[in-house]
């Protein structure tokens, strides 16, 4: 009898399934994976197990895809071209001031013994003798300043808002000159090599650079060092069922225990995934606290303003 009812579940479980497999695949020919490209890698091959992953298990087409920029990958969403989205927080943020197509499911979580994962940095070049926050903001107006790039979050997003935290909000104007160095390594080099007064790079580069180089601490001073940075999401379309999304879901949950390839494939994607240990569940409130940093908020919504703009 026990044996029959136990049969009777599995029957059923395997109906749930197959039905489940089939609504999502008249839900959607193709499901699109989505990221955007840092520096010379465009993430596709740290995807691809995960898409192939996806195929496999929904019996549907998987495509993956990369964008220029997480600003590009935002406008692709828009454009609805994307089913399933791994964006920086910074490019979150900017999606959900104006944006309710997608929705957060997941975010990676980092050990808790590790130390100094994801951060923003502010260095100054050694020969300007600028130490801390308070020197700098008296000296910006005679000072060059380089962040990584636009849509970094690390390197341009938290640098503003720890700058916006001592009365200085609006850098294009109250620094002598401002200037992007398209990726943190370059941005570091170009401070080192006194081509500008002070920048700011994520942490990742930083440590990685004074530890292979230590002679480089005798060219720049670390001014400030930020509080850890959340990591960006998984999105995914909310239009999609709440059958497929939940299962998503659980699948990135479970990577580190049944399939944990894919999940490495991943984290080797993102430096500042590195020091992490699986995915957890989360939804937007979970950036609250980051909203609030230092009590920016207002400030926050101004720099999202301004780089929502194309």
């Amino acid at each position: 009898m026990i044996k029959e009812k136990n049969m009777q579940k599995l029957i059923l479980y395997g109906f749930v399934l197959i039905f489940g497999v089939l609504a999502f695949a008249q839900e959607k020919d193709t499901l699109v994976v989505a990221t955007y490209r840092y520096a010379l890698n465009d993430r596709i091959e740290n995807l691809k197990p995960l898409s192939g992953y996806l195929s496999k298990l929904f019996q549907v087409n998987v495509t993956t895809k990369s964008y220029q920029t997480s600003r590009e990958l935002i406008k692709a969403i828009h454009r609805e071209e994307v089913d399933i989205a791994f964006i920086n927080t910074f490019g979150y943020l900017l999606l959900a001031s104006d944006d309710k197509t997608m929705e957060p499911l997941a975010t990676l979580k980092v050990h808790r013994k590790a130390k100094d994962n994801y951060k923003t940095v502010l260095l100054a070049n050694k020969s300007v003798e600028i130490s801390d926050l308070q020197s700098l903001r008296g000296r910006a107006e005679e000072l060059s300043i380089m962040f990584v790039s636009e849509t970094s979050t690390s390197g341009n997003l938290v640098p503003r808002l720890i700058l916006s935290s001592i009365g200085l909000n609006s850098p294009e104007s109250q620094f002598k000159q401002l200037f992007y160095g398209q990726n943190h390594a370059n941005t570091l080099e170009q401070l080192s090599r006194g081509k500008v007064d002070v920048c700011a790079v994520g942490s990742t580069e930083y440590f990685k650079q004074i530890e292979s180089n230590p002679g480089l601490r005798d060219k720049i001073n670390a001014i400030f060092l930020s509080d850890e940075i959340p990591l960006g999401p998984v999105l995914v379309r909310k239009s999609l069922s709440k059958s497929f999304k939940r299962k998503f879901t659980r699948l990135l949950l479970r990577l580190h225990t049944k399939n944990k390839k894919v999940l490495e494939a991943i984290k080797s994607g993102w430096s500042e995934a590195k020091k992490t240990k699986n995915f957890i569940k989360i939804d937007d409130s979970y950036y609250d606290s980051f909203r609030q940093l230092n009590g920016n908020e207002i400030d926050l919504k101004l720099i999202l303003t301004k780089f929502s703009k194309p």
